[in-house]
């Protein structure tokens, strides 16, 4: 069969001088790091890698690889092959960006074997700083926060992404909102969010300043992976018209305080200017103590949070070339699954058992009447309420023969699978789907800007006496 055969994954050939530090990017995203001199040649100072990455489940069924270590089952975050005709004298730093970044995982060595790829030799992997921030940043928001926030929509609560451009970059008072949000009763953009979600935020004075700027960090992630940024539509907000209206409001309250205490002039207005007009100069007002509102009692530089250098992704070097894979062991909790096939009739069979979410890919074995995945009572670590699919292919006389049944994990199952008579080109259109899903992004439709309304009419505005 055509299928489950690595030689079915694309080929990227790259030629390296090797007096050169060079840098790679390859079609699925990795990066190759290369420094000058690691790379020896057979013939001179040019080196052809020849480089294959399988970074989806359609990769992985289409190339026949499976995701176990001996008898235990895996779940992929990717693999990749490199090869060349040279020797590593020095090591080659390996980066990949999956879609999500899992701190369980750990590379693994391919061990090419007669029935397949075995991955072996785990060990630890590199994980950046900023990845990590992502990982306890998304744990932190599913915590805390995703009850009443989506990252890009805004129904109970203000979408969290772009929320740092909303507020002017200003994350002092961002953090200070979301840390103490009841304390700024009587500040406008917050009274606009209140009357627009119809909602008093509550406190969470638990979370520090590196635990929101995680949260932040994990939603602009998010933000890149789905919109490759932050689309303008999400910078700005129907109470956009309060940051207008709360600088005029605070001001006028510092200078009819100001004017009351009978204070110097210059240091919020001045009482005349040149040509004996009244004058209010507002320039020195965010640097003054005597303001009163909530938001300018508390004039902090603005210090806002940088996106990630790199994003996700994970690191490693190698020493040799060869099939690398970042794995990690499914230890969920045992389940029992035997599949048994029906229908046409064939002379040779391999049936896959595969969970798309997870990039999980095992084989399975026959045994009186039925395919087994790990024991030959059905027993395997099987994570529950998971979409879950048995792909069978063979072949009758010539003509493949295919079935594959969809079904959600459960503790105890017995699936059947129906064999029948098919052809390369449905079979690649069902095998292509998977990657069609695991792809497909659910594209938000544009909201539509009112004009400044009532929402920022919060408060009785102040005149000067």
């Amino acid at each position: 069969m055509a299928h489950f055969n690595p030689e079915n994954l694309a080929s990227q050939q790259v030629s390296i001088n090797t007096n050169r530090d060079t840098v790679v990017q390859l079609q699925g995203g990795t990066a190759l790091r290369i420094p000058a001199h690691a790379l020896e040649g057979e013939h001179g100072d040019t080196v052809v890698l020849t480089v294959k990455e399988a970074l989806t489940i359609t990769d992985m069924i289409n190339a026949g690889l499976t995701t176990k270590s001996g008898d235990k089952m895996l779940a992929s975050g990717g693999m990749i092959y490199i090869d060349a005709n040279a020797r590593i004298l020095e090591p080659i730093q390996v980066t990949m960006s999956p879609e999500y970044i899992d701190p369980d995982m750990q590379l693994f060595k391919g061990e090419v074997t007669a029935s397949g790829i075995n991955w072996i030799n785990p060990k630890g992997i590199k994980i950046s700083k900023d990845t990590l921030a992502i990982v306890r940043g998304q744990h932190i928001y599913q915590r805390y926060c995703a009850s009443c926030h989506q990252i890009d929509t805004g129904t109970m609560a203000p979408p969290l992404l772009g929320a740092i451009d909303r507020w002017r970059n200003d994350t002092n008072n961002l953090f200070y909102y979301i840390r103490f949000a009841q304390d700024l009763v009587s500040d406008q953009y917050t009274c606009c969010l209140r009357r627009k979600y119809n909602t008093q935020m509550s406190r969470h004075n638990q979370l520090d300043e590196d635990s929101l700027k995680e949260i932040f960090t994990y939603v602009r992630e998010e933000g890149m992976k789905k919109y490759g940024g932050v689309p303008a539509r999400f910078k700005i907000s129907d109470c956009d018209c309060a940051w207008d209206y709360q600088p005029i409001a605070d001001s006028l309250a510092f200078a009819n305080t100001e004017y009351t205490k009978n204070l110097v002039a210059g240091v919020a207005y001045d009482r005349y200017d040149d040509d004996g007009g009244d004058h209010l100069d507002f320039s020195n007002y965010a640097e003054s103590n005597g303001a009163t509102t909530s938001r300018s009692s508390k004039p902090q530089p603005v210090t806002p949070v940088p996106p990630p250098v790199f994003g996700n992704n994970y690191t490693f070097l190698i020493n040799n070339f060869g099939w690398f894979n970042i794995d990690k062991f499914v230890n969920d909790k045992t389940g029992i699954l035997k599949v048994h096939l029906k229908g046409v009739p064939y002379s040779s069979i391999s049936v896959l058992l595969v969970i798309p979410g997870d990039k999980v890919m095992t084989d399975g074995y026959f045994i009186n009447g039925y395919f087994y995945f790990k024991e030959e009572d059905g027993s395997l670590p099987l994570p529950v309420n998971k979409q879950c699919h048995i792909i069978a292919m063979g072949v009758k006389d010539k003509i493949p023969v295919f079935g594959m049944t969809s079904f959600l994990s459960s503790a105890s199952q017995d699936i059947a699978v129906n064999m029948q008579m098919s052809n390369e080109k449905a079979i690649n259109a069902i095998i292509s789907a998977f990657s069609d899903k695991e792809k497909k992004r659910i594209d938000t439709t544009k909201q539509t800007i009112k004009t400044f309304n009532d929402n920022c009419k919060c408060s009785t505005r102040i005149s000067v006496k």
